[in-house]
């Protein structure tokens, strides 16, 4: 018997069993089992992509400096660029400057998912 599984992200898992009994009797145990079987092959596959998340190598952390770790956070509370600018006694364009490295190091497109990823490795804490 084999349950091929899909993964949330495109992963592929297969599960095969196999038995010594007779063709007729080990069908039968596959009908009587075979839900039992899916849902252990599921659980299954998630426990090996949670292992395997596990051992994968940390990245290396990306060198924000603390001016665009500092702007993150202001962006992360919803300050616009200009306000930001004004509460750090900096122009908007400067303000702007810091978020686009900070965008590029993250390779993301927009301040709000460069906040949103500064959050999430613990650069930067909620805003509040």
């Amino acid at each position: 018997m084999t349950v091929p599984v899909h993964g949330p992200g495109g992963e592929l898992g297969v599960m095969s069993l196999y038995s010594d009994l007779n063709e007729k009797v080990f069908a039968n145990t596959v009908d009587e089992y075979q839900y039992d079987v899916h849902v252990l092959s599921m659980h299954f596959h998630d426990a090996v992509q949670k292992a395997l998340m596990k051992v994968e190598k940390v990245p290396k952390p990306i060198p924000l400096t603390e001016r665009e770790v500092e702007i993150l956070q202001w962006t992360a509370t919803g300050k616009t660029a200009w306000e930001i600018g004004s509460i750090l006694n900096i122009s908007e364009r400067t303000v702007n400057f810091h978020l686009q490295n900070a965008m590029g190091k993250f390779g993301v497109h927009n301040k709000v998912h460069a906040a949103a990823k500064a959050m999430s490795i613990g650069l930067i804490s909620s805003a509040n």
